[in-house]
């Protein structure tokens, strides 16, 4: 009996276990249910010795085979039950893709093993009208296109600066000329030629130069502007009208070759430089040469004020002598903006000296971060000494910044006013867009 029951507990536990781990092997589908496993009939020598065992009974594999004494317990084997397969479900989809890093905006390109260049560009396109004694003259107009590339050699050590303005190559214009012999003296009998007068400036060079770069002074050696006018010698993108105050046109706005020393601090800054002094890319003449200093105070942020001081030495009989003195003061304060030069000048050599003035106050104001109404007033004498050679101007503008200085549009109105009676009073209309960066 004992034997008998313990051969069956045995076979019951091996026949359970074969299944389940048959039904774990891949490829063998799980029933669609767990079924109990029957132990096969008792033999029948069993069911003569033990009638009363003869009685089937079907036996989960899950149920532990009874134990005829602690010690048989601790020998027979455990049967557990397969485990139910889990409810087929559909697979959980992959975590999605990590989105791609947005691309770093570029700005410049590397060269070389370390330095770097960056594409710059100025347009401006106009519509003028001009009005004068009844009569209206309009025009499209290019006004800048300049183009040009900055960047460093060596960062932070060796720079450089290249730009050009193919809109300066205007169209020439035709005026008559005496005729000269070697000495400069009039041809006898006395004749004149057709010759082609440039409106303009005609060089397409605005700025070449190389600058070393240290902790107080950058030096740069090229062509750039002098430091005259606050407006002169700032960008031409950052004006407050479409074009400098005709001050600022006069004595300033002068690009020259030489050589530039500068540095701006937090509270201080400086511009001194030597200039051939013969104006855009043009040698020298003479052994003279035109000396400037710039000097500007920041007691708080949004606020510059400044002197200037330039003289010509060397050889003060040239034609091209000349002497600047000037202040000049800007607050641009929250919305609020206020800006003023003045220039005292003289130019010619001694005992044929010009002596001339100029100034001007600007006023603006910004709405919404983009709408700034603008208005300039100002009087420019080139000529001290000699009666009724002024001009007042007074003139109202606005600006429409899309992106600063970067796009806007600006608009605006000038009324120029002579002394002299025979002079007479015209007006100008300019409408203008910018892109720069």
């Amino acid at each position: 009996m004992k034997k008998t029951t313990i051969f069956t507990t045995v076979l019951l536990a091996f026949t359970g276990h074969t299944a389940w781990a048959q039904a774990q092997q891949p490829g063998n589908a799980p029933a669609a249910a767990a079924e109990p496993v029957t132990p096969p009939a008792p033999t029948p020598a069993s069911a003569t010795a033990a009638p009363a065992a003869a009685e089937p009974a079907a036996v989960a594999p899950a149920a532990v085979a009874p134990a005829a004494s602690s010690t048989q317990a601790a020998d027979a084997p455990t049967v557990s039950a397969p485990a139910a397969p889990a409810t087929s479900e559909p697979a959980a989809a992959p975590p999605a893709a990590p989105a791609a890093a947005e691309a770093p905006t570029v700005d410049r390109i590397t060269i070389a093993k370390e330095g770097f260049f960056q594409p710059i560009a100025t347009l401006q396109g106009w519509f003028f009208e001009s009005h004068q004694k009844g009569k209206t003259m309009t025009t499209f107009r290019i006004r800048r296109a300049e183009l040009g590339l900055k960047g460093d050699i060596i960062p932070k050590t060796f720079s450089y600066k290249v730009v050009i303005d193919p809109a300066k190559t205007l169209k020439f214009d035709t005026a008559n000329a005496a005729v000269v012999d070697s000495t400069g003296a009039a041809v006898a009998p006395a004749a004149q030629v057709a010759v082609p007068k440039p409106p303009a400036d005609t060089s397409i060079l605005n700025d070449v130069y190389l600058t070393y770069n240290s902790e107080y002074a950058d030096v740069s050696v090229g062509q750039f502007k002098i430091p005259v006018s606050y407006e002169g010698f700032n960008s031409s993108s950052k004006l407050l009208f479409p074009e400098r105050d005709i001050t600022s046109r006069q004595y300033g706005d002068r690009r020259d070759l030489g050589l530039r020393i500068d540095k701006k601090f937090d509270h201080f800054g400086y511009k001194a430089g030597i200039f051939n002094g013969q104006g855009l890319n043009q040698p020298d003449q003479n052994n003279g040469k035109d000396l400037a200093l710039r000097l500007e105070a920041y007691p708080i942020k949004g606020i510059t004020i400044a002197a200037v001081g330039y003289t010509s030495v060397g050889s003060r009989k040239s034609a091209t002598t000349k002497d600047r003195v000037e202040g000049d003061l800007r607050f641009d304060l929250s919305n609020a903006l206020l800006q003023a030069e003045y220039i005292r000048a003289w130019d010619g050599p001694k005992g044929a000296r010009l002596k001339g003035q100029g100034g001007y106050v600007a006023l603006g104001y910004t709405f919404f971060d983009h709408l700034q109404p603008v208005v300039r007033l100002g009087i420019l004498d080139t000529n001290i000494k000699a009666a009724k050679t002024e001009v007042k101007h007074y003139e109202f503008g606005a600006n429409y910044y899309v992106l600063g200085d970067q796009v806007k549009f600006q608009g605006s109105f000038s009324l120029f006013d002579p002394s002299a009676s025979a002079t007479p009073n015209h007006s100008e209309l300019i409408l203008a867009t910018q892109l720069s960066f």
